[in-house]
Order: structure tokens, then sequence, then C-alpha cells
């Protein structure tokens, strides 16, 4: 069996207890597709609902369709990011 490593004493331990676990200002995803374009289109409907929004990946060149492109909005605007785009998105039934 094979010993596991020591803690370096060195090192003071933090507490996280009171921290939130995500600034209102990060950026995170809520909507992911393989074309740049329906991104792009994503992120100008989420502007005029007031919404400030990134999208990241969209300069793929030549591989649309292939990888991932990310809609971001700050974490505070997620849920209302979310649901803006769950109401436009047409669904498959």
């Amino acid at each position: 069996m094979r010993d596991l490593p020591r803690p370096d004493p060195r090192l003071t331990p933090v507490s996280l207890e009171g921290c939130d676990t995500m600034d209102a200002e990060e950026l995170v995803t809520v909507y992911t597709v393989n074309e740049p374009t329906k991104a792009e289109l994503i992120k100008a409907a989420l502007h005029a609902e007031g919404i400030a929004c990134e999208v990241s990946g969209e300069n793929q060149a030549g591989m649309a369709g292939v990888l991932r492109v990310d809609v971001l909005v700050k974490a505070k605007d997620a849920d209302r990011a979310r649901k803006f785009i769950d109401e436009h998105e047409p669904h498959n039934s």
C-alpha cells in the first residue's frame, strides 16, 4: 500500500465559510449551439431585453456546426436569460 502525501505544514488552511460560490458579475453559460449565427441572434435578442451577454467560440473559421459556441451572461442575469431563451426557442414536439 502506498503512502499518501503529507500536507505541507507551511500552508495555512483557508475557510470558505460565508463566501459566495459565484460572483454575480461572473460570466456563466446559458445556452450552447453549434452555429455561430444562431448564437449571435440569441445575443442580439438578449441585448434587446437589456441583458448584457457575450458569445465565446464564434471565431471557429471553417468549423461552423462542429464546435460549441456558448452564450454567456452575468450570473445575476442567468435565470432571466434562460427563461427568455426557453420562452422563445422553438421546442421539438
